[in-house]
Formats: C-alpha cells, structure tokens, sequence
C-alpha cells in the first residue's frame, strides 16, 4: 500500500491563519462521526485494519490494496468487527505470495466483504482459521480457486438506514 505521508511544514503561499484552521472533514469522516451505535462505516474499519498489518505485509512483501463501496455501512459492533477483519487479513498476508486485496460492497441486505490472496498453495494446504470474535448475524466462508488463490468472505447485516447526500451535508434517513 503505498501513502504520501505528507510534510510537518508550512507550505509555500499558505498563512498562518490557514495552517492552523484543521483541515475540512471529508464526507467519509462526517459519516463515520454521525453513525449511531451498533452501525460502523466499512470504510474506515478496513482502512483501519489494513493500516494494523501495513508493517507486517511489508516485512513479507505483501501488498495491499482495497476497494470499497464509498458510503457503506454495515450494523455490527465495532469492536468484534474490526478483531474480525484484523484476524481474516492477517491469515491473507500469511498466505500470500505478493498480494492481498479486500474489497466491500453492498449484496441484497447485507455487506459483502470479501478477502483475495494470491497464495501458491495447493488447496489441502490451506488453513483459513475461524475468527475469534465474529460479529453477530456475520457468516464468513472460504474457497480456494487454483491459479487464482484463497477467497474470504465476510457477510455482515445491512443496518435499517441509508445514506443520502444533503445539498448541503451528508445525512442518515432512517426507514
């Protein structure tokens, strides 16, 4: 995964009042801030995740990537979910030769997360453990495809809300 990690100075034509205004929340940051309890942006929980286990990839060479659906929650607690996801991804970067991709997006009533590696082991070899803490109402399921790798799949319920841009600000409307 690769980031800019950015610079602590000052930067040229910008003035003292402007560098110390914090800087405008993203739409993704004024969701995750505006969720009710029991809902989680999944979003911000992979970056999260993926951010934990950035060190350990990078020691075995292992990339990672993600796409996810913007603006997509799932109705889980936040803790199990990220011990879930954090557990799923570090069994991925064990497996993989040179990548790991996860990715989100919203299947019917529930949110579909799913883990791909490219793992070079044959199918009898592969072990994709039971995570410790799943969230309640999530499944998680495994398959191997040769020559592609180990596919993981996280099922967690959709919550009762959608999101839907304001004209002005991103809001929740409740069913």
């Amino acid at each position: 995964m690769r980031r800019f990690i950015g610079s602590w100075g000052r930067e040229a034509h910008t003035s003292r009042s402007q560098a110390a205004k914090p800087p405008a929340r993203t739409p993704v940051q004024q969701l995750a801030a505006s969720l009710p309890p029991g809902v989680v942006d999944v979003e911000t929980e992979t970056r999260l995740a993926l951010t934990v286990l950035e060190d350990i990839a990078r020691r075995r060479f292992v990339d990672l990537q993600m796409a996810v659906e913007p603006l997509l929650v799932a109705q889980v607690d936040i803790n199990d979910c990220q011990a879930c996801l954090r557990e799923l991804l570090a069994a991925a970067i064990n497996r993989a030769d040179s990548g790991v991709l996860i990715t989100a997006r919203r299947h019917g009533d529930c949110v579909n997360i799913e883990i791909l590696d490219d793992c070079g082991s044959a199918p009898s070899s592969i072990h994709v453990p039971e995570p410790k803490s799943v969230p309640n109402g999530a499944t998680v399921t495994a398959e191997y495809q040769p020559q592609q790798g180990a596919k993981v799949s996280l099922r967690l319920p959709c919550p009762r809300i959608d999101v839907v841009r304001d004209a002005e600000a991103w809001t929740l409307a409740v069913d």
